[in-house]
């Protein structure tokens, strides 16, 4: 149930929504219910919820949220130059060597695309 009013809140174009996806990234209990605010995130402007996605990415127990945060954080590597710090933490600091793999792999195609 919270899971599909979490993904019913990407289609609401007002700001207001933004703190209660932040809330339910960080203190839902359930991981099912986290990613959906990755999902409904996806449809959304980035910038109020920067902080929290961060704060996800830092410290969700939850190798497949933050998995998750880094592909939706590197779909916007080029479009949302905010995201770049997070993943460069990601790359260097996540405890699951595949989720700093995948942030490593966002970071050098950014690089590879934009030359020296």
């Amino acid at each position: 149930m919270r899971q599909a009013a979490v993904e019913a809140l990407r289609l609401l174009v007002d700001p207001a929504v933004d703190p209660l996806l932040a809330q339910r990234l960080l203190g839902d209990p359930s991981p099912e219910v986290r990613k959906a605010v990755v999902f409904a995130a996806s449809f959304r402007p980035l910038g109020a919820l920067l902080p929290a996605l961060e704060q996800a990415l830092r410290g969700d127990p939850s190798d497949g949220l933050r998995a998750e945060l880094v592909q939706f954080l590197g779909s916007r590597v080029t479009t949302t130059l905010e995201v770049r710090p997070l993943l460069a933490w990601a790359s260097q600091n996540d405890s699951n060597a595949s989720i700093r793999q995948a942030a490593l792999g966002f970071l050098k195609a950014v690089s590879a695309n934009t030359g020296p």
